[in-house]
Formats: C-alpha cells, sequence, structure tokens
C-alpha cells in the first residue's frame, strides 16, 4: 500500500510538471548577422553618427566656424584695403583671387563659397565616421594660415 501511494504521488507530480506551460529556454544559435552594405568599391559596413548627431556636434560646429571666421577676416581686410586705395591716383594693392581686381564685398563673400562648401562636406563626412577632432582641424591649417597671411598683408602693405 505505501509503495502504491508512492507511486501514485510520483506519477501525480510529475504529470502537474508536464501540463504545465513552462517558457522557452534561449536558445543558444545566435541569428545570422545582417549582410554588409556594399558600395562601389567595396562592402562596407562601419559605425556612423547620424546626421542630426553629426549637425549638432561641437566639433563640426567649431571646424565651420574657424573656416568662416578667417575667411571673414581676410574679405574684411581686403574690402578695407581695396577702400583706402579708392582715393589714390595709383592702385598698388589689387586682389590677385577674386576675377574684378578691385571687387565688392559681395564678390568678395562669393568667391569664398566653393572652398567653405569643401570644408564643410569635409567636416561632415569626417565628423560621421567618427574622424578625432583634432585630426580633423589639422585640415585647417593651410587655409587658417593663408587667410590669415594674405589679410595681415593687405592691411600692413595696402592701408
Amino acid at each position: 500500500m505505501r509503495i502504491m501511494l508512492a507511486i501514485l504521488l510520483v506519477s501525480v507530480v510529475v504529470a502537474a510538471q508536464e501540463s504545465r506551460v513552462l517558457p522557452n529556454a534561449p536558445s543558444v544559435v545566435q541569428p545570422p548577422a545582417s549582410p554588409a552594405r556594399c558600395g562601389p568599391w567595396k562592402c562596407w559596413d562601419y559605425p556612423s553618427q547620424s546626421n542630426r548627431r553629426v549637425l549638432a556636434s561641437k566639433g563640426y560646429r567649431a571646424y565651420l566656424l574657424t573656416d568662416a571666421a578667417v575667411q571673414a577676416f581676410d574679405d574684411i581686410l581686403t574690402k578695407n584695403g581695396i577702400a583706402h586705395q579708392d582715393h589714390k591716383p595709383v592702385r598698388t594693392c589689387v586682389e590677385k583671387n577674386v576675377h574684378p581686381p578691385s571687387p565688392t564685398g559681395g564678390q568678395l563673400v562669393k568667391s569664398g563659397i566653393p572652398e567653405f562648401a569643401a570644408v564643410a562636406a569635409f567636416g561632415f563626412f569626417a565628423t560621421k565616421l567618427k574622424m578625432p577632432a583634432w585630426l580633423m582641424f589639422t585640415t585647417e591649417t593651410y587655409p587658417v594660415q593663408a587667410h590669415l597671411r594674405d589679410g595681415i598683408e593687405w592691411a600692413e602693405n595696402c592701408w
């Protein structure tokens, strides 16, 4: 009788466990990796930032502001140097990079748009691909020194 009760008890416990719905155990098999995005040269699977994060980046904004500031510095000193030349009979200074040798302020700004667009595009892609900010700023060294040199040259020689 005791053996029968023990067998009955064990069978009830086993039956109760089998009737209960248990959650599925997590699988050890990993899902297949998504295929890499392929471009014209090679497959590309590089983690990049969203466009919104790039445009909100302080490094990108500082990069653009640096270029805009030195370009404005050069344009203002060039425009003022040309204005100081207006009352002289012989012009000793002319602008070498803009077609009318004595451009207006608007023509100076318009001549700098392609350079600024190239700087903005490079800075955008460099920031999007998470390039270190210090490395991005090394590409600004020549344009900054060229604009500063040209602006100071106008101030020293043409006023």
